[in-house]
């Protein structure tokens, strides 16, 4: 496991009459509540840097219709992706064994129960290595 920064960052775009626009990433979220497009129109990427500095985005696209990401990485490698799933108005999670290279995705579950309209997941690696 090489020893670098990973981080995940969500895109969204707008339509303006027959134009459509890209935002740049993060810095511009406070302008989603004035386009009414919501978080259907977010996209979840990575991005990864050797000295936390300077980063290069991975323009492959990890998950649409996704926002407010936050990644785990556990202590075998394996990477954990939390993120708000506009499709079920869920928290869903992606896990990759493989440094980001592919993903197997599925919803979270509280208590046993798959729930609905928690936003904002902010997960913790405990010592215990339970996130």
């Amino acid at each position: 496991m090489r020893n670098l920064f990973i981080t995940v960052f969500f895109f969204f775009s707008f339509s303006t009459s027959s134009q459509a626009q890209t935002l740049s990433p993060i810095g511009e979220a406070n302008q989603i509540s004035q386009m009414g497009q919501g978080i259907m129109s977010h996209q979840v990427y990575l991005a990864r840097s050797a000295d936390g500095l300077n980063w290069e985005l991975d323009k492959k696209l990890i998950r649409d219709h996704a926002s407010v990401p936050d990644l785990v990485r556990k202590k075998d490698g394996t990477l954990y992706l939390y993120f708000v799933d506009a499709t079920v108005h869920a928290i869903g999670v992606g896990v990759s064994q493989d440094d980001g290279k592919t993903w197997r995705f599925e919803q979270t579950t509280f208590d046993g129960e798959l729930k609905h309209h928690y936003v904002d997941p902010n997960p913790v690696l405990l010592d215990d290595g339970r996130i």
